[in-house]
């Protein structure tokens, strides 16, 4: 009872005043502390366990390995596999599901591959946990691999594989394959499931379709504190302030009261010096609920006060937060990081470690981030590459986008190409942020040829990946390619011109002399060029597309002509 209402503390204390223990009693205080991730405190009852003859069961060894899992650590996950030999691991789908699970959250998708591939029965269980640790791994196509042959199988999915699924869309940028999983949650009925409804939300809203976003939570049935949440974090990401504002406010005058993910949701709307009231407000409130020492609230204050410009607060934080936790490590490291203080971001990445505080993804990432803000920290960001390669983590697709931006900074090209040619998986940022790289370096054809790879493999292309081609288009001269690439935008890849593509456009017209067809472009752009008001705005993008497309066809036929003997 005390452990499934969160008091450890209590349950604990019940354990040590028994004064007969059996396995029976183990099992139920190591599964409550590896249920609410306590640290090692599972792995030491564990031994202690042993260390009192009780022999370990198959729940006891499943609730360890859950612990593994929690403090992400292989070199015990492996351990753990060799002490329960005894068991049966290809015939035992619990057992062999709670070893997936566990070697897939220590970062070791490969082990979870081979153990899943060899079992001798898979249940529903099995699956998904195979597609959710392929997510959790950034491996996008592995999970939608697993998901097509769970389907042939005949096995139907559940709606947490649905979740893991749309979670994967999510951080890959695949808003193709997240509309194909939507109809298929439509077609099953689990669309008002509040779970999916919220999955579909941050899918579409990390997939840059707001629209899609509203669409879902306006026709959920029912919202729970779930669904609510989710559509003020997509609001706040997309730096929608009052709509996220609003919806907190509409929410809570619905009857639902924020609990710790709303409030680090909405505190994600709090960006810039001018919001520091707000932000200031909201702490005043999560102070009052008790919140403000959980460590998900902690972290959203600190990263609220270095966005609103107050990095001594975000540091006041940081020293406040109870927890030693990776995650409160990883937001002061990302607070310097927002402010490119890279020797201050390694300085704390080093005293971290020397805390004997594992780094993760996040940390990485964040590490990395402070690196791209300098084009100086290529030293840096290469010894941080090496403890990447160390910890087993180089090969996770966000890492590797990471990567690739530290390189292209720093102007280390080949570095970035051999990052790019090792990654397992490559989503769009991948490819955008390459291409994007060539053409910042004045590699303009190799950045066209990537696209053309890129096109090969399935990708779909974003407007990033746009603002790179034409910059590279711009960077070499190439006109005709330029006017390709523009006009095929919209009815191509249903991607609508922003002000970055009109900007490259007239960068390309005006290098290759083309000045009257550059006046004409800006004269006709959706939106008023910045910086200076332009006489004889008319704000007819059709005319941009139709002129483009005029001239495009005249340098294909003057181009044949001159091919023509």
């Amino acid at each position: 009872m005390y452990a499934k209402c969160e008091s450890l503390q209590e349950a604990h204390a019940c354990f040590v005043s028994m004064h007969y223990r059996n396995g029976f009693s183990w099992n139920l205080i190591i599964r409550a502390y590896a249920r609410w991730k306590e640290g090692l405190e599972p792995l030491q009852l564990f031994n202690r366990m042993q260390q009192e003859s009780i022999i370990p069961g198959k729940v006891t060894y499943v609730s360890v390995n859950d612990a593994c899992s929690c403090e992400g650590i292989l070199a015990l996950a492996h351990r753990m596999h060799t002490w329960s030999a005894n068991i049966d691991i290809l015939e035992d789908v619990v057992w062999a599901t709670s070893l997936i699970n566990m070697y897939g959250k220590c970062g070791n998708l490969a082990h979870a591959i081979l153990i899943f591939d060899r079992m001798a029965s898979r249940n529903i269980l099995s699956w998904t946990s195979m597609i959710s640790v392929c997510e959790q791994s950034d491996r996008g196509k592995t999970a939608f691999f697993y998901f097509r042959e769970m389907e042939q199988e005949g096995m139907m999915p559940s709606k947490y594989a649905f979740v893991s699924m749309l979670a994967s869309c999510a951080t890959d940028g695949a808003l193709a394959i997240g509309k194909q999983i939507h109809t298929r949650v439509h077609i099953d009925g689990l669309d008002q499931d509040t779970i999916v409804g919220s999955a579909l939300i941050t899918m579409y809203g990390k997939c840059d379709n707001l629209s899609n976003a509203e669409m879902v939570f306006d026709h959920m049935s029912t919202r729970n504190i779930i669904a609510w949440t989710s559509m003020i974090e997509t609001y706040s990401q997309h730096g929608h302030v009052n709509l996220a504002f609003a919806l907190f406010d509409q929410m809570q005058q619905s009857g639902i009261e924020p609990n710790k993910a709303t409030f680090a949701a909405i505190l994600g709307a709090c960006v810039g010096s001018t919001m520091i009231e707000e932000g200031q407000k909201l702490h005043e409130s999560i102070r009052e609920r008790g919140f403000e020492h959980d460590l998900i609230v902690g972290t959203a204050l600190l990263h609220m006060y270095a966005k609103c410009g107050s990095l001594k607060d975000a540091e006041r934080m940081f020293r406040r937060m109870a927890s030693s936790d990776v995650v409160s490590w990883n937001s002061m490291i990302g607070a310097y990081a927002l402010y490119g203080m890279v020797e201050k971001a390694i300085e704390l990445f080093d005293h971290m470690q020397k805390k004997n505080v594992k780094p993760n993804k996040v940390t990485f990432i964040n590490i990395l981030v402070s690196c791209t803000s300098h084009s100086m920290a290529l030293h840096e960001g290469m010894q941080i590459h090496h403890c990447i390669i160390d910890a087993e983590l180089e090969l996770i697709t966000t890492i590797g986008n990471a990567l690739i931006s530290v390189y292209s900074k720093c102007a280390s090209m080949n570095d970035a190409k051999r990052v790019f040619d090792k990654m397992p998986e490559r989503n769009v940022f991948s490819w955008s942020t390459l291409i994007n790289a060539y053409a910042t370096h004045g590699f303009g054809k190799q950045a066209l040829n990537l696209f053309a790879q890129m096109e090969e493999s399935g990708v779909p292309p974003d407007k990033v990946t746009f603002i790179g081609l034409l910059a590279a288009c711009s960077c070499t001269g190439l006109l005709d390619e330029a006017y390709n690439y523009f006009v095929s935008m919209v009815p191509a890849y249903g991607i609508s011109p922003i002000s970055d593509h009109y900007c490259c456009i007239v960068d390309v017209l005006c290098k290759t002399g083309c000045l009257n067809d550059a006046e004409l472009v800006m004269k006709n752009m959706p939106f008023q060029p910045a910086h200076f008001p332009f006489p004889g705005w008319v704000h007819d993008p059709k005319e941009v597309v139709t002129m483009l497309s005029e001239k495009l066809m005249v340098e294909r036929n003057r181009r044949s002509n001159l091919s023509t003997p």
